[in-house]
């Protein structure tokens, strides 16, 4: 027998269920409730079509740039790839590397997260939405000007061990090399919040805004994973769930029990969390206006490690753009049909 709710981990499932009228749009009092506490890039996420058929449960932003605040003589102002460019440039400058960056993490995921951001940044949703659909080709003037940047930014002697280092250095690793030193080695990191809250477990010592701080990548919006629970039926019990699980109340249980949680719900105050890091990102959550699903994670699996070996080849050589973007947008059109 089916369950009552299933909890999806991709949105991309979520809009093929409902247009196979899989599943049922939610009843009017849930959406009243998600329409009411949820801001509007969460009610799209959960929709199709413009019905709402899901209830963000939870949430988590790629677009958290942690930073070692005594590597900077006043916290960093980032609005635009601009901004980081330019401070990337003053820390070398001073014989600070900029970045971290553990590239050899799991064939390469961390440079799919910044891929992710400068492409937001660079070219917005929309641009962003086409290529995960490949209704944009991989090779398209916009796409080319995100990787240019890509480039740039992760050039050889920005990253802490320099491009080869870059792509041997594992997730901890890259973490501890940013924040343990007494002197800054590198001043920031791109990072999930669980990772930066296991590390500050091993590591008590990095009290938040002294030891090390957070920021948000530059961009209007927000690249992240997400977990959208759906019914499969219209029973009254299945209503009742749904409606649960879209109240604060939920989220608050689940805050007082445990583990790494954050709530897209407005209704929940960030301060509930009880640490600093959660409330920024909880605040970063329900405040976006636009939120994008992690795009190697939505693409079929041989595109994304075609993904990852591209940008690893770039990392290495850059002036290889040309062929990298083609080879990706030979699998895409594989893997996604040609548009």
């Amino acid at each position: 027998m089916p369950p009552d709710v299933v909890v999806l981990p991709k949105p991309n499932w979520l809009w093929e269920l409902a247009s196979a009228r899989a599943i049922p749009p939610l009843s009017p009092d849930v959406t009243a409730v998600v329409r009411r506490e949820y801001s509007a890039a969460w009610v799209e996420l959960a929709s199709y079509e413009g019905t709402l058929y899901g209830v963000p449960v939870r949430a988590a932003s790629k677009s958290l740039l942690w930073y070692r605040p005594d590597a900077f003589a006043r916290p960093p102002t980032l609005s635009s790839l601009e901004d980081l460019e330019t401070t990337a440039r003053a820390l070398a400058a001073r014989n600070v590397t900029p970045f971290a960056l553990p590239a050899g993490e799991g064939g390469g995921w961390p440079l799919t997260d910044w891929f992710e951001n400068i492409l937001l940044a660079e070219r917005g949703p929309k641009t962003y939405e086409a290529l995960a659909r490949h209704d944009m080709s991989w090779t398209h003037p916009d796409v080319r000007r995100a990787m240019t940047r890509f480039v740039r930014l992760l050039r050889n002697e920005w990253l802490l061990g320099g491009a080869e280092g870059a792509l041997e250095l594992a997730l901890a690793e890259s973490f501890e090399a940013t924040f343990t030193p007494a002197e800054p080695r590198a001043a920031f990191w791109l990072g999930l919040g669980p990772v930066v809250e296991g590390q500050r477990r091993k590591f008590p010592t990095l009290r938040p805004g002294e030891a090390i701080s957070v920021t948000t990548f530059p961009a209007t919006g927000v690249v992240g994973v997400a977990d959208v629970a759906v019914a499969l039926n219209e029973r009254e019990a299945t209503r009742r769930l749904m409606a649960f699980l879209a109240d604060a109340e939920m989220a608050h249980l689940w805050i007082e029990y445990g583990g790494y949680f954050i709530s897209p719900n407005r209704a929940v105050l960030p301060s509930s969390y009880g640490d600093p890091f959660r409330a920024y990102e909880a605040q970063h959550l329900q405040e976006t206006a636009v939120f994008v699903y992690d795009l190697s994670d939505r693409v079929p699996r041989l595109l994304t490690q075609e993904l990852q070996a591209g940008l690893r080849t770039l990392v290495l050589a850059p002036e290889k753009l040309d062929t990298v973007l083609a080879r990706i947008e030979e699998v895409a059109g594989r893997e996604q049909g040609f548009r």
